[in-house]
């Protein structure tokens, strides 16, 4: 996993490039590479965190083997070995996946997107065609942002090299809109900055050095579910299918880890991992906790990972915890944050780099494919409609997490009633679930967890995530995944033929919980006082102000069931800030003089 740059067009420079990438150093401490292409004219940058083949032979930007084209890629192609073999006339110099993806165009053009199993984002330079290729995997698990500074086309991994490029700091006043009164934080293809775009999540982008453009899908989930057929997924194959994305993920040149927490997704991956390591190899798990027992998992952590071959590596953490990590997590993250229990994630990374790893695996994704959260239950019962479930925007745990009546009157007028993207399916949980995949869920947390390891030079990798996976698990009817009082009945079957006698994790759903509410009435109320008294955020216009203040005064006396909204404030003082005041420049400086640049 690494950082990607490039610009195409008149203002191209590699005096910008280095500047851009010295910007996102943290995502490829390793290496340093850039090119000029002056049929573009195009500048192709690239960090690098040598994963696969760590030899000066995986250096990027990489030409191919006739020199016609260039490339730099962010992420892993899995299935690198098979389709190497596949490709075996091509002149290969080095054994690294990026090579492999050289190969593949020159043999297949862009249709060797479908052919791919892994996380990805990449800029391919088409000699022939005098066109740049963008491309981006298809859940959006690596990041892709582009924008247009003086009729160049500038893209990166990170938003904050492209603002290193000259591109204004304007908030998106639609973006902030949806995230304060619907919650949405990762729309299709905006971001939070005004004019900087992100490529869609399972999209090709041909870009042409006249500015002209092209976006074309190439997977379509949608279209898979409306048309997969009822052809049952047996217990069996679903378990094999994730041992399988789970040895894919395995491939690594350097050591690796395991994220653990104690729940079911966790002892499922600890489980396949242990069975597919190699015989007498130690494994690190990670788990973040909280000093306050009530919330801390690493109890319940310690038992998934009962074994030998298992080092514990933790974390506990306590409110200090907001005043010194929430501007520089938020710095990395370059939108909103989702609470307390991201900035322990951030933490736990910089923990696990500093004990030699450089390589995680987690279980995410589970949840939004076998319907986990309580919010699923109330549509099976007729509770719940579809339509009621998406309007209400209800969290994971089915409380109501908005505040919409503090919002301005102009921001309430920049958005719009949401529109859901749903498959025409007779099906309410697994439409529901194709909505938190695509839309709601998945894309923030995939962009959180893409920053936060990478501000420490982690790559995280979601072995439950495979598309094949993905899809298959739309063959399950919804009442089939929540049968028997049970959530995720699939994989708790699975757990007990595995472990029978874990019942206290595979039996049981416990709600992943964090000391959020306590922390923001308690200790933490000072922070967050000193939040709503920033001019970031008192001159942002986005709030009616005083009655923010009275609605903070009744959180602390009262309390509520969800501190959502709250936390929403935080992250638009803190934003605004770092951004449309510049703090993040600082940030940056900080980060290259603790030796990642």
């Amino acid at each position: 996993m690494c950082g990607i740059f490039g610009m195409l067009g008149r203002q191209a420079s590699l005096q910008t490039t280095r500047r851009a990438l010295a910007v996102q150093q943290h995502r490829g401490p390793d290496d340093t590479g850039w090119v000029e292409i002056a049929e573009g004219p195009l500048c192709l940058g690239h960090n690098r965190l040598a994963i696969i083949d760590v030899s000066a032979l995986g250096h990027q930007p990489m030409a191919s083997a006739d020199g016609r084209n260039w490339i730099v890629f962010n992420g892993e192609i899995y299935n690198y070995r098979e389709l190497r073999r596949e490709l075996g006339d091509y002149s290969f110099r080095s054994s690294s996946d990026t090579e492999v993806i050289l190969a593949a165009y020159a043999r297949w053009g862009v249709a060797c997107l479908e052919r791919f199993i892994g996380m990805f984002s990449f800029a391919l330079w088409d000699g022939e065609r005098q066109e740049l290729l963008l491309a981006r995997d298809r859940l959006g698990i690596k990041p892709l942002n582009y924008g247009y500074v003086d009729g160049t086309l500038v893209f990166a991994s990170e938003i904050k090299a492209i603002l290193t490029a000259g591109h204004a700091v304007t908030p998106d006043a639609e973006t902030w809109s949806d995230y304060l009164a619907y919650g949405i934080y990762e729309q299709h293809d905006r971001t939070f900055f005004r004019g900087i775009r992100q490529l869609p999540a399972g999209c090709y982008m041909y870009c042409r050095p006249d500015g002209t453009s092209s976006i074309n899908a190439f997977w379509d989930l949608k279209q898979i579910v409306e048309t997969a057929g009822a052809a049952p997924l047996e217990s069996d194959e679903l378990e094999a299918l994730m041992v399988d994305a789970v040895r894919y993920r395995l491939r690594s040149d350097v050591p690796l880890g395991v994220n653990i927490s104690g729940g079911l997704d966790s002892l499922l991956l600890a489980s396949m991992v242990d069975q597919l390591a190699a015989p007498g190899q130690k494994l690190h798990a990670a788990t973040a906790g909280f000093s306050d027992s009530r919330y801390d998992e690493r109890g319940y952590a310690r038992e998934v990972i009962s074994g030998t071959r298992w080092l514990p590596l933790e974390t506990a953490e306590g409110p200090d915890m907001l005043r010194s990590t929430a501007r520089v997590a938020l710095s990395h993250q370059e939108a909103p944050i989702g609470g307390i229990a991201t900035l322990a994630y951030h933490n736990l990374h910089e923990k696990i780099r500093a004990a030699g790893l450089t390589v995680q695996l987690e279980g995410q994704g589970l949840d939004e494919m076998f319907a986990g959260y309580a919010y699923y239950r109330g549509l099976t019962d007729g509770s719940q409609s579809l339509q009621g479930w998406l309007s209400e925007g209800l969290y994971q745990d089915g409380t109501s997490p908005l505040a919409r009546d503090v919002l301005s009157q102009s921001l309430r007028d920049a958005g719009q009633a949401w529109h859901w993207r749903v498959p025409a399916l007779d099906d309410a949980v697994n439409q529901a679930l194709f909505v938190d995949i695509t839309q709601r869920k998945l894309p923030r947390v995939l962009r959180m967890n893409d920053r936060l390891s990478m501000a420490h030079s982690i790559e995280l990798r979601v072995p439950f995530l495979d598309h094949r996976l993905v899809e298959a698990a739309f063959r399950i009817p919804g009442l089939a995944k929540i049968a028997g009082g049970m959530s995720k009945r699939p994989l708790r079957d699975i757990a007990q033929r595995r472990h029978p006698s874990m019942t206290s994790i595979w039996s049981e759903k416990r709600a992943v919980v964090a000391p959020q509410t306590g922390w923001l009435r308690g200790a933490g109320a000072g922070f967050v006082e000193d939040c709503l008294e920033s001019p970031w955020l008192l001159d942002s216009g986005l709030f009616d102000v005083d009655r923010l203040r009275d609605r903070f005064r009744v959180f602390v006396q009262n309390g509520a069931n969800n501190s959502f909204f709250v936390w929403q404030w935080v992250n638009v003082a803190l934003w605004c800030e770092l951004f449309v005041g510049g703090a993040w420049r600082d940030h940056a400086v900080r980060t290259q003089a603790h030796g990642m640049v």
